[in-house]
């Protein structure tokens, strides 16, 4: 099929500092891609500046082409979505981490937002998530918390799922979780 999105001549400097230089690169549809690289090889920050995350940085300079979902990626209103976890989200219950981004879709009452986000993570393979809604997601193990974060971004159907390492330092058994997570219904393509 036809890539999703395609990169020519990318390149992102913060500065004098050129960290990416001349990627041309192309990503299926509907697929899972990772990207492999030694660390410092600039793999953070390709995924960081085409989900817009590196917008607000003075010296950020973005070079070459991106089409993403067949326009360009900076005249898009939509931009692949990269989960993450800030220092709001580590504060904030399971339960507003979740509900969030439906919260301008339904009027429900506080038990059927509760009722909603355990079908949610029963749904998603996570049924110990429902014993811990009213838990800071910084209580929560680093496995959960990406779990978490990864729901969150896919309840907002971005096109396209960006993660940034969502398996390093998990055991075996937490990254099977995750990347079966991933390949779950209704999530989006991703890369990682």
């Amino acid at each position: 099929s036809a890539p999703f999105l395609t990169a020519a001549g990318f390149g992102v400097s913060f500065g004098s500092k050129v960290v990416l230089a001349d990627l041309d690169f192309s990503l299926p549809a509907d697929s899972i891609t990772a990207l492999v690289g030694p660390r410092g090889a600039g793999k953070s920050t390709l995924l960081k500046t085409l989900a817009g995350l590196n917008d607000g940085h003075p010296q950020l300079v973005v070079r070459g082409n991106v089409v993403y979902g067949g326009r360009p990626l900076a005249d898009g209103p939509d931009r692949p979505r990269m989960a993450h976890a800030g220092v709001k989200t580590m504060a904030s219950s399971v339960l507003q981490v979740l509900s969030e981004p439906m919260r301008h879709l339904h009027a429900y009452s506080a038990m059927q937002w509760r009722d909603w986000v355990v079908q949610l993570v029963e749904s998603h393979g996570l049924p110990e998530l429902a014993q811990s809604l009213d838990k800071a997601l910084m209580n929560l193990s680093t496995m959960q918390i990406r779990a978490v974060c990864i729901l969150r971004e896919a309840l907002r159907k971005p096109e396209l799922l960006l993660l940034d390492e969502p398996t390093t330092g998990l055991s075996e058994f937490e990254a099977f979780v995750i990347l079966d997570l991933l390949r779950g219904p209704g999530m989006p393509r991703s890369l990682f």
